[in-house]
């Protein structure tokens, strides 16, 4: 949903999260392609899983996929009911 993206990326800590998570991955990824490994799972969490981890890995996996990696996006809870109610 656009409007809960565009409030998790207004935050300049999420820029801050979504910077230091897409130098980790892209380090690691390259590793792992000098040592002839092509799957590396990078996962990220929230309370509920449907709005900031969402917001943040769809952010990320652009940048990584603009570095020419092949990313293929999981959110495992995105229709699990939220577990606070």
């Amino acid at each position: 949903m656009p409007q809960f993206r565009d409030y998790v990326l207004e935050d300049a800590v999420a820029h801050e999260l979504i910077d230091r998570a897409h130098a980790l991955v892209l380090w690691t990824a390259r590793r792992y392609a000098e040592r002839s490994r092509d799957h590396l799972t990078f996962a990220v969490g929230c309370t509920g899983g449907r709005h900031r981890s969402v917001a943040i890995v769809e952010a990320l996996a652009g940048r990584l996929r603009g570095d020419g990696l092949s990313v293929a996006v999981t959110h495992r809870d995105v229709d699990v009911p939220d577990p606070r109610l």
